[in-house]
């Protein structure tokens, strides 16, 4: 494939591609029996730590901090309540930390977590100093792992999408991966 010119298929795009934002979500981290899928995990961070160790800069939008959290307390079903949700969601995080740890520092990479809320998005200062700390980040080598900090921003778990009170800048991790690609990224 030439050097410059457009590329030709989708493959070739991706291929000359400098920065990926990669979404992982909650059915891919976790197993249907509600345990932590570690082989599929532990695959799919060899495959990033690939993508960095070939150059490229890569971000990660990761969910299943609230599934890791319902494992570690061995809940069956799903809590309704919201600050049963947000428990979950904290001790999940540093679990799906954890895990994100032990799988790039075996492979040779450093990460970093950046927990989110739209305030985030919302105001100047704030998204400036967002921008800023994942610029370094990357030229830092460092690769950034996302979530929507859920124990203190509740617009996902507890409003639903169709909120009239407030304009929503997003509410899941699969909106929140667009806005860091489009955004930031």
């Amino acid at each position: 494939m030439p050097t410059s010119g457009k590329p030709k298929t989708l493959a070739d795009h991706i291929a000359r591609c400098r920065r990926i934002v990669i979404k992982l979500g909650t059915n891919v981290i976790m197993r249907d029996d509600g345990r932590v899928a570690l082989g599929r995990f532990y695959g799919i961070a060899e495959s990033i730590a690939k993508l960095r160790h070939d150059g490229r800069e890569v971000l990660l939008v990761s969910s299943g901090a609230i599934g890791l959290g319902m494992e570690r307390l061995g809940l069956k079903k799903r809590p309704t309540e919201l600050a049963a949700l947000q428990a979950c969601a904290a001790i999940g995080q540093s679990r799906l930390m954890s895990i994100y740890d032990d799988a790039f520092e075996k492979l040779g990479c450093r990460i970093a977590q950046v927990l989110l809320t739209e305030d985030d998005f919302r105001d100047p200062a704030r998204f400036a100093n967002l921008r800023g700390t994942l610029a370094s980040l990357i030229d830092m080598g460092v690769i950034p792992i996302v979530n929507e900090n859920d124990t203190v921003s509740t617009v996902e778990l507890d409003r639903p999408s169709d909120s009239p009170n407030r304009k929503r800048v997003f509410g899941d991790n699969d909106k929140l991966s667009g806005l860091v690609m489009t955004h930031v990224a």
